[in-house]
């Protein structure tokens, strides 16, 4: 198979096509991380709840851009998705900006940021993978932290809330 290969680019560069500049062409014209991550904050978040996205924004500007945005989705491997949970846990991305008048922004990282960091990559990444931009997911396979979702527990007044509700129902037949 390499051997047909090296023949047809023979082939090509005696009829005065030049492979290395088709090359780079191909890599000129390829998607970096930023455009991606455009391309789905602007067409890959309809399914999700209205604030998700303004989480997902806030992620693709404070970690991802920073940190992989300028490299080809071609050059982007598990290695690299790895490398940048560890960054985004040690607080590499991490930055203070001004937003507004008194307004003031502060992407710190830790582990639970890059988890959901990752799961955002991961989201993408299947986008893409449905789009035809790449061929498989470098997401796939990854281990992440722990999410560290905290359990909630309902205040009283919200117990009392619940027990009218459950009165209620029971009131009117409905089994819980």
């Amino acid at each position: 198979m390499a051997r047909r290969e090296a023949m047809r680019i023979l082939g090509d560069a005696a009829h005065g096509k030049d492979p290395a500049s088709e090359r780079k062409d191909r890599q000129r014209a390829e998607m970096t991380m930023a455009q991606l991550c455009a391309l789905y904050l602007e067409e890959g978040c309809h399914t999700k709840k209205p604030a998700t996205p303004e989480a997902d924004r806030a992620r693709v500007e404070g970690h991802l851009k920073p940190l992989i945005g300028r490299k080809r989705l071609s050059e982007i491997g598990r290695a690299d998705i790895e490398r940048f949970m560890r960054d985004v846990a040690e607080g590499k991305s991490a930055k203070t900006v001004k937003t507004k008048k008194r307004g003031v922004s502060r992407v710190k990282g830790g582990k639970t940021a890059a988890t959901r960091a990752v799961g955002l990559l991961q989201g993408m990444f299947t986008f893409a993978v449905e789009r035809g931009l790449v061929e498989e997911n470098p997401t796939r396979g990854v281990k992440r932290y722990t999410d560290g979702k905290r359990e909630r527990f309902l205040t009283g007044a919200e117990l009392g809330e619940l027990g009218k509700a459950l009165a209620a129902m029971e009131d009117e037949g409905i089994e819980c």
